[in-house]
């Protein structure tokens, strides 16, 4: 998207109906750092956290600097796109205390930022 925004290029999207999890990357590694000491097993460690590809493509044309140009390609779909379960991390919040902590738009914020100064 930084490289939409600053060069004027368009963006080629897939199904935006999908739902995906997100959670933020420094959220995740403090759960990883926690979850170090933790008897073998199955955890979750993701948030609540669950919406659309649209939602974030929103979110993102919404911060540029200017209008962003967007085109769906059906060739980019994916047959089982929008069979995503939505994950629980109660049983990794219960053994630990962990939670995420990062707003999912601050997330956005925080990684659109990263990259306008990388282009």
């Amino acid at each position: 998207m930084a490289e939409a925004e600053k060069y004027g290029i368009k963006v080629t999207h897939g199904n935006l109906d999908a739902i995906r999890n997100y959670t933020d990357v420094r959220d995740i590694v403090r759960g990883y750092i926690l979850a170090v000491d933790l008897p073998s097993g199955i955890y979750n460690i993701a948030s609540s956290n669950s919406v659309s590809i649209k939602y974030i493509l929103d979110c993102l044309t919404g911060l540029a600097s200017n209008s962003i140009v967007t085109e769906e390609n059906s060739h980019l779909f994916r047959s089982m796109s929008n069979k995503f379960p939505k994950p629980s991390f109660k049983k990794f919040n219960n053994l630990t205390g962990w939670e995420p902590r990062i707003d999912l738009d601050q997330t956005i914020l925080d990684s659109l930022n990263y990259w306008r100064d990388k282009v």
